[in-house]
């Protein structure tokens, strides 16, 4: 007798342990269940691409030898105006007519850098050696391809068949939680 109730106490014993330590204690435990089959699940996603395009240009090395193109002064002259505009806001007496002529010239300068050959408006590097430029541009192809986003598991537990879906490739056996709940009568 001593016997059978020690075993009983056992036998509950190691179910209670079970019970709390593999899943909440509330009627739930955790299990593991054979995978029958696994699905990838693909969603198209389009990737930006960015490429870098380069080619040579000659430079110039006297433009006024041989030359016959002549090069737009315009943002030389829009430069000088607004320099100038902008120097005569600073200073006074005669020392309107310095600043007036230090924003001329300083204006000169810069609309000229700004309007040869597209300086400081362009997308675009620029590397000189051994008489050829080389200008490099760089623009974003797109690309549309196919990415797995999840897998949609089939598997099989204590002869039953179910369906999820899960991130990760679940290999041969996928852990469920299995819940266990009374059912009551309704009488």
């Amino acid at each position: 007798m001593k016997k059978q109730h020690a075993a009983i106490a056992i036998a509950l014993s190691t179910l209670l342990t079970t019970q709390v330590s593999a899943g909440t204690g509330r009627g739930s435990y955790i299990d593991t269940a054979k995978v029958l089959d696994v699905e990838p699940i693909y969603e198209t996603v389009t990737v930006s691409i960015p490429e870098e395009r380069c080619w040579s240009k000659p430079l110039r090395h006297n433009r006024h030898q041989t030359d016959n193109r002549h090069d737009s002064y315009t943002g030389t002259i829009a430069g000088g105006i607004i320099g100038g505009v902008i120097g005569n806001q600073f200073g006074h007496g005669s020392g309107k007519k310095v600043m007036t002529a230090a924003g001329t010239l300083l204006g000169l300068s810069i609309g000229r850098d700004l309007s040869h050959d597209g300086y400081g408006f362009s997308k675009q590097s620029d590397r000189s050696h051994r008489g050829q430029r080389e200008i490099c541009e760089t623009t974003n192809r797109y690309e549309s391809r196919e990415e797995v986003v999840g897998y949609r598991v089939k598997y099989r537990y204590k002869g039953n068949r179910f369906w999820t879906r899960t991130q990760h490739h679940p290999g041969k056996r996928l852990k469920v939680r299995v819940r266990v709940t009374p059912l009551h009568d309704d009488f």
